[in-house]
């Protein structure tokens, strides 16, 4: 246990080091934009600190805080920067840090498990990004100056108007890899309070396809329908990538194109059929259809030369009824729900098994990702500082964090056997007090020597 937890300091410290220079923290070289005179804490100090803070669970600035007076022998250890902070540090430097600086760390960091290896796309033939827009925080405080303001009537039991209410919600789009085991969020991008997210997701695109020149982290984006318009399936194309889009009222034309050549009937035979999943209260079935008569469909704003195939994705839901359950419980069917998607591959490039595994990796971030954000860090619960940007820089080290975790979290070892061959992983709560444990109990001098630690 003794060697697995320094094993678990060196893998921290790589995780928190630039690529380049595994030596210095992934901090280093921040622009000060302090003018107090005295003695000031450095940035490099504080935001490895907060982030290294999140590893362990630490969500409100409190929390950071003690971490941070607990660990701080630790940080020096591993960065030489100075232990200790003083009160209201995080609050006050997150708050006028610039934005885009944690942004370009954010990529720093997923090229870093990239340069090293460590990143393997074993979940899908193509590596893919999943593009999706999440709510990161919400109040009646202006908490960004990103944050977008709408208006809510309160109303009373007969329906009349009783007050007005005025919330902010600062909205980010975020860039997920879900052809590997970890799903890590590569990017993130905020949505401008006066724009829509075509226009961020245009910026956040473009940014991407700058650094990752050579397609070595994604060949293929997926997106929801509020993403499929024909200018951003140009600009993806024309970067040499593939876009998988869904297709709703916002497309009728392709909408209604797709479900007159896909519209399954009850008994028709699908090219695919998975088995049942258990999903939450229900058991899950999907059956797959697609074609290549929806390439270069004709609409009223565009000619779509750009597709290639229209796909059909039917889920039906099944309930329980009787005491069995497991393998032996007997389902009654509950609904059934039709979903369209249009995609530039090619038909040859992926089976029909793997089409299906493709949309539900992308459908999976809401639970693998997104949701876990929600729980284990109260993402979009609580606004814990709405002066400057603090709230959206909080959501850039978070992002860090969370891909820190995913890498360290394992599958448990010996598990009971599900009925449905699902994989049961360690909980959250297990991962942040082993973490907690590497860096508090297990860094000495000589445990780092006998596995053969970086010590400078």
């Amino acid at each position: 246990m003794i060697r697995k937890r320094a094993r678990m300091c060196k893998q921290l410290r790589r995780f928190l080091g630039i690529p380049w220079d595994s030596g210095r923290s992934l901090f280093l070289g921040l622009t000060e934009w302090r003018n107090v005179r005295g003695k000031r804490w450095s940035l490099e100090q504080v935001f490895t600190t907060i982030l290294l803070a999140m590893t362990m669970g630490a969500m409100s600035f409190r929390r950071m805080e003690e971490k941070g007076k607990a660990m701080g022998g630790v940080v020096q250890r591993m960065f030489k920067l100075a232990a200790g902070l003083s009160d209201n540090t995080f609050a006050r430097i997150l708050a006028g840090t610039r934005w885009q600086e944690l942004q370009e760390r954010l990529w720093w960091q997923v090229r870093a498990m990239r340069e090293r290896h460590q990143l393997v796309h074993d979940q899908l033939p193509l590596k893919t990004l999943a593009l999706d827009g999440k709510c990161a925080a919400s109040g009646t405080k202006k908490m960004s100056r990103f944050a977008q303001k709408s208006r809510h009537e309160v109303k009373d039991e007969q329906g009349r108007v009783i007050r007005t209410d005025i919330r902010y919600k600062l909205h980010l789009l975020r860039a997920v890899c879900t052809s590997v085991r970890q799903k890590l969020c590569v990017y993130q991008h905020p949505v401008r309070s006066k724009a829509n997210e075509i226009t961020g997701a245009k910026v956040l695109l473009k940014q991407l396809f700058r650094w990752d020149k050579g397609r070595d982290l994604f060949e293929l984006i997926t997106f929801d329908a509020m993403f499929m318009n024909y200018p951003l399936a140009e600009l993806i194309t024309k970067a040499g990538r593939h876009f998988l889009g869904a297709l709703k009222d916002n497309q009728p034309g392709l909408r209604a194109e797709a479900e007159r050549l896909l519209r399954p009937e009850r008994n028709s035979r699908p090219e695919h059929e998975s088995g049942l999943v258990k999903d939450h209260k229900y058991w899950k079935m999907y059956r797959f259809w697609r074609t290549t008569a929806l390439a270069g469909c004709v609409t009223s704003e565009h000619t779509w030369d750009l597709l290639k195939e229209g796909w059909c994705v039917e889920i039906i839901r099944y309930t329980r009824t009787g005491k069995e359950r497991g393998k032996k419980a007997q389902l009654v069917e509950f609904d059934r729900h039709v979903r369209y998607l249009a995609t530039s591959l090619d038909s040859k490039e992926l089976t029909a098994a793997q089409c299906l595994h493709l949309v539900l990796s992308h459908w999976s971030i809401e639970d693998d990702c997104f949701n876990s954000l929600d729980l284990q860090w109260k993402e979009d619960t609580h606004v814990y500082c709405t002066t400057g940007e603090a709230t959206l820089n909080r959501c850039f080290v978070l992002m860090m964090a969370y891909n820190i975790c995913q890498m360290v979290r394992r599958r448990k070892k010996n598990p009971p056997q599900r009925w449905d061959g699902k994989k049961i992983w360690e909980t959250w709560s297990a991962t942040f007090d082993f973490i907690q444990d590497a860096l508090d109990a297990y860094f000495p001098a000589n445990t780092v020597r006998s596995e053969r630690m970086l010590t400078h």
